[in-house]
């Protein structure tokens, strides 16, 4: 039989295998770009949020020491040792606001000269406390130097000294104990990573120190010597960067962006580590879609590759394998349809849905009756919803006229949805206005993505002119 339907149709006999290798190669390099994509999508995404956390962090200690700096310009700092004096409280109330709102990473802040010392510290209740003494009785190595100094304590602490003023040939100093792997982590903590991430830093003194790890992370972060010796000379010639690599005793691929800073003239490195399941997970349905459609064209393309084997003695099974193959390929741009993160639904002139497609609730989470009947108390108090009540009354049933507008969706255990929204009119054969159709979409990563661009360039536009002279 493969003899004779060479004979009678040798150029689709010999093309057959070299659509199905075609395919499958076109298949590969499909899900390729596509994970390449994704890859790049979530690092430009982590690398964003690491800028964001080194920028804050510098601008944290270059405030914290303007503070102290500008508070010398208006008070005598001489006055805080006498505790009696008014002056001095009022000058110790000053400090105290200024202790209050760093206390997230400083431990505890010293005034002293050449022989006292005043100190003021806040403890994990929120209390404050201060005190004066001789200097001599203090074992801290505080040092009378006329340029910011750092010794590093025992951990991850540090101590900050600098003098403040010369006020007729009495110098005043001032010492900080910062913890700054404290200081880090709550400024990394801020950003989500997700469950599969953990956060690291790196410092010169310590090493690597992981900061958080979320629930689903599964391995240690034991760097192979030479990624961790790739990671570190960045690091230390100031380079941000990314890298795919496996951990010892996991099985997964892991991305671990690093962004490098300095504090203190010490030199730090901020890592992010997702996990595959992380940037890989969201777009597996994708990657099986592709899989299943390619697969199915191979099949169908073997289908009729069998049903005109089977043509050249019976016609009549030709017409009913047609059908069979067709009835497949309906069923599958369906399930395509049916499953993606676009749905649609019609509406008559009164507003009554006519046509809803299945996927409603996978999208949105709720089904069609309570989305319909609900949708009003569905909605957050988020500003974008406010705005669409007056785009409603822009809508038009003229031809080639279509609104846009987006709505935030409660969610009750997942972050909230933003949903994107596209109406048009439609007309029937006479040309009157029947019906609207909308296709809606969610565009919550897109949405949540473009407003921490938009924080991030406020944030470095606030930086430049606050730079300028």
């Amino acid at each position: 039989m493969l003899k004779d339907f060479a004979k009678t149709s040798p150029v689709t006999f010999f093309a057959l295998p070299v659509i199905i290798i075609g395919m499958l190669v076109l298949s590969y390099f499909l899900c390729s770009t596509l994970i390449t994509n994704q890859i790049d999508s979530r690092q430009q995404f982590v690398e964003q949020q690491l800028k964001l956390s080194t920028t804050h962090l510098e601008t944290q200690i270059i405030e914290f020491k303007k503070e102290f700096l500008d508070l010398s310009k208006l008070d005598d700092f001489r006055e805080v040792f006498d505790t009696s004096d008014i002056q001095s409280e009022k000058l110790r109330y000053r400090l105290k606001r200024i202790v209050n709102r760093y206390s997230r990473f400083v431990d505890t802040v010293y005034i002293y000269n050449k022989s006292l010392f005043y100190y003021m510290n806040q403890d994990s209740l929120g209390i404050t406390h201060e005190g004066t003494g001789q200097l001599e009785d203090k074992l801290l190595p505080l040092q009378f130097t006329s340029k910011p100094k750092i010794l590093h304590l025992e951990g991850s602490k540090v101590l900050l000294m600098s003098l403040l003023h010369v006020r007729e040939e009495q110098e005043v100093y001032i010492g900080a104990v910062i913890d700054i792997i404290k200081m880090i982590k709550n400024e990394a903590y801020k950003q989500y990573t997700g469950e599969f991430s953990s956060k690291v830093i790196f410092t010169e003194n310590i090493g690597f120190k992981t900061l958080d790890r979320g629930e689903q992370f599964e391995a240690e972060f034991q760097l192979y010597d030479h990624k961790k010796q790739e990671i570190i000379n960045n690091i230390l010639d100031n380079k941000a960067g990314y890298l795919l690599h496996k951990l010892p005793k996991s099985s997964f691929v892991y991305m671990t962006s690093y962004q490098p800073f300095k504090l203190f003239q010490e030199r730090f490195g901020l890592l992010f580590v997702n996990s595959e399941n992380d940037f890989v997970a969201p777009i597996k349905a994708k990657l099986q879609i592709i899989f299943l459609s390619f697969f199915a064209m191979i099949g169908l393309v073997m289908v009729v590759f069998i049903i005109s084997l089977k043509d050249i003695s019976q016609n009549n099974e030709e017409l009913y394998q047609s059908k069979k193959s067709l009835s497949q390929t309906l069923t599958q741009q369906r399930f395509i349809l049916e499953h993606g993160d676009t749905f649609s639904f019609t509406l008559d002139k009164e507003g009554v849905p006519i046509y809803v497609t299945d996927n409603i609730e996978k999208v949105t989470g709720y089904n069609k009756t309570k989305w319909f009947n609900e949708l009003p108390n569905l909605l957050t108090q988020n500003k974008i919803n406010q705005k669409v009540a007056s785009d409603f009354k822009k809508f038009s049933n003229e031809k080639g006229f279509e609104l846009n507008y987006n709505l935030e969706i409660k969610q009750p255990t997942e972050q909230n949805l933003i949903i994107e929204f596209r109406e048009r009119p439609y007309f029937n054969e006479k040309g009157e206005f029947e019906a609207i159709v909308v296709t809606a979409k969610d565009v919550t990563a897109d949405y949540y993505r473009q407003e921490e661009l938009k924080r991030s360039l406020a944030i470095l536009e606030v930086e430049q002119e606050s730079k300028k002279p």
